[in-house]
């Protein structure tokens, strides 16, 4: 199991050297986020138990990347975002490795490449005020909850009522939308504030909701940290970073009983293409 894991982080490193060699080449800022950003402080590298490669890029960056990143990738990555996958659904992206298979719990029966991947955020203005950053998230469980209903497939039934009338509202604001149409209502929503004139930055895609906010000064031009024996860049701040994100005692480590991967997979092949298991 331990190979097994360490073999697929060895695979996602080769997916971020050439991010980091796209980026590099296009002239783009990026930032190592999350726990990959806590792995090169903290471990010079992967966490141990960690099973992703998760990076940051101020919006202006991601969607030049995501215009021409394609072009200048090697044949056997993929750029994947909602407008290159039609099945994808999330608002951030994700370079595949399509010579490999990753198939996660939660996308077994979703239609699209299936690769082994690292996660790419956009870093987008924070809203002016917090009732209108309630408001962008109350819209966005509405959409959700037609991505739920349509591509992950949950049940009224298995609903409270609270949910029950928040998907009552979705349906009448959101129902006759398709895919496509919900993620650029999503993605319009995200992008209102610009990141180069904001004082506050966030990470509307990120899984740590409130502590994905922060001063656009922590991030700045960044600083270079070593990671598995390469160079990446980090937030310029990145002891501020990580201790809102972690907590200051962020170099200590967890309990062993809480040292586990985030991502349950189906099907994991570092072999094989995920084109003949679907």
């Amino acid at each position: 199991m331990e190979n097994n894991l360490r073999n697929l982080q060895l695979m996602e490193l080769e997916i971020l050297k050439e991010f980091i060699r796209v980026c590099e080449t296009l002239k783009l800022q990026y930032f190592v986020a999350g726990g990959t950003c806590l792995g090169a402080v903290r471990h010079k590298g992967f966490i141990p138990w960690d099973d992703d490669i998760d990076v940051a890029m101020p919006r202006e960056d991601y969607e030049i990347f995501m215009k021409e990143g394609q072009n200048l990738l090697k044949d056997r990555f993929f750029l994947q975002n909602y407008h290159t996958d039609p099945n994808y659904v999330n608002n951030f992206a994700k370079i595949r490795n399509s010579q490999t298979t990753f198939i996660e719990k939660t996308c077994k029966n979703i239609e699209m490449n299936q690769g082994v991947y690292i996660d790419i955020f956009p870093l987008d203005g924070f809203p002016k005020s917090k009732i209108e950053y309630k408001l962008i998230n109350f819209r966005k469980q509405l959409i959700h909850f037609q991505f739920s209903k349509k591509y992950w497939f949950i049940e009224n039934k298995k609903c409270g009522i609270k949910s029950k009338l928040a998907l009552l509202i979705s349906d009448v604001l959101y129902g006759r939308k398709t895919l496509r149409q919900l993620q650029d209502i999503q993605e319009k929503m995200y992008a209102k504030y610009p990141y180069k004139t904001a004082s506050m930055i966030i990470a509307y895609g990120g899984a740590y909701g409130y502590k994905d906010i922060h001063k656009k000064n922590v991030f700045e031009n960044g600083s270079k940290l070593d990671f598995e024996g390469i160079k990446v860049c980090a937030p310029k701040q990145v002891d501020n970073y990580l201790k809102r994100m972690y907590g200051d005692d962020y170099m200590k480590l967890p309990p062993k009983g809480k040292r586990g991967g985030h991502h349950s997979y189906e099907i994991m092949d570092l072999n094989k293409s995920y084109t003949e298991y679907i």
